[in-house]
């Protein structure tokens, strides 16, 4: 994995993660879209992963393939893999941005 992803991720445990456990911050940001932003990536980070590895390298060997899937299916696990981690890096961005817009306008107006 790249110094990218390792950033990201680091930046997701980080940011995300501190950040709630801090009480003035939680009480403005419980409930939000920022703690959806952070749900998506803290499960994907630590089920989704594990699920995706299970399926793609333990799967095949359980079911009697000690040599794992053919190429076409590792084809088509390469490309799933790196679409939802594509959309996981997009969702999250939105999320926030979310949160923030909504913040900006309900936070004024008192509503809480």
């Amino acid at each position: 994995m790249g110094k990218r992803h390792r950033g990201y991720g680091l930046f997701r445990r980080c940011v995300w993660g501190f950040l709630h456990t801090l009480a003035p911050v939680n009480y403005y940001t419980h409930g939000t879209q920022l703690t959806a932003a952070h749900g998506h990536l803290a499960f994907f980070g630590a089920y989704a992963m594990v699920v995706m590895c299970v399926i793609s390298y333990a799967m095949p060997i359980m079911r009697g393939r000690p040599k794992g899937n053919c190429e076409k299916a590792q084809k088509v696990e390469y490309i799933g893999f790196w679409l939802m981690c594509i959309s996981m890096c997009g969702i999250t961005p939105a999320l926030t941005a979310g949160w923030s817009m909504a913040s900006s306008v309900t936070t004024p107006a008192g509503i809480r």
